[in-house]
């Protein structure tokens, strides 16, 4: 084990990267938050894809400024191919060019108690103001808690018990979890059936990080059926994007390193 003090250590927050500016400017705010919880943990970021810095770049970036000793988090929600795989097979490629550095890595968010609490007040919160303009019964009313999808089965468990977390929490009785691709069943065709059915209420819960793509065709999506379908109640949850109980988790992550 490498002997570090605050000046040689720090913590990379790995995030995927995306096209969309605004998932780089949410992502960098929540880079902010860590630094704020660790302030003696010099913190920096970099991407798996689709974004700057890279990284290897963030890597070799704070082995320059004198880091020898770097946690590094996975800033994704589940443990899928890109946590298993990726990030570890760069981070191996740079302990082997430089030895003298000791590289740990933490877990992925995961099935968080401080997300699912984040994910349960939004819901109460949103369920409450809805209330004031029309009373629905629970039985009436239908939750969708929607992932960005995978091939990784524990992935997809992680997601449905966290479903079945905020159904609880709700008092909901009807839950479905859905994905905006690569797993089934896929969102829309959730909507689809849900709307053929005696629902006066749907809420949208996607359980994302920050927007890109995938997150603005689902608001899309859910936003179209609600204008061919007045009668029925649309309600919208935010995604996470710099929640405190996201700068928080990925804070304990790096505790739980040590």
């Amino acid at each position: 084990m490498t002997n570090a003090t605050p000046s040689d250590t720090g913590v990379l927050l790995c995030g995927h990267g995306s096209r969309d500016p605004q998932a780089a400017v949410e992502f960098i705010r929540v880079v902010g938050g860590l630094r704020r919880h660790l302030p003696e943990q010099d913190v920096d970021y970099g991407y798996l894809e689709l974004a700057e810095p890279s990284i290897p770049t963030a890597l070799a970036s704070m082995y320059a400024r004198g880091c020898r000793k770097i946690s590094v988090l996975p800033g994704m929600l589940f443990a899928a191919a890109h946590v298993k795989e990726d990030i570890p097979e760069i981070l191996e490629d740079f302990r082997k060019s430089h030895p003298d550095v000791e590289i740990t890595f933490a877990r992925e968010l995961g099935v968080s108690e401080n997300l699912i609490h984040a994910a349960a007040e939004k819901l109460e919160l949103a369920l409450s103001d809805a209330e004031k303009s029309a009373m629905v019964p629970a039985g009436q009313t239908a939750l969708l808690v929607v992932g960005r999808g995978s091939n990784d089965v524990a992935a997809l468990q992680d997601l449905e018990n966290i479903t079945a977390r905020l159904q609880s929490a709700s008092s909901l009785p009807h839950a479905r979890t859905c994905y905006a691709n690569v797993a089934t069943p896929i969102m829309e065709d959730v909507l689809a059936e849900v709307l053929q059915q005696d629902y006066r209420r749907i809420i949208f819960l996607p359980w994302f990080l920050f927007t890109g793509v995938l997150m603005q065709r689902l608001y899309g999506a859910f936003r179209a059926a609600a204008k061919t379908h007045p009668t029925v109640d649309f309600i919208e949850i935010d995604y996470f994007r710099d929640h405190p109980m996201v700068v928080k988790t990925f804070a304990e992550r790096f505790h739980e390193l040590s």
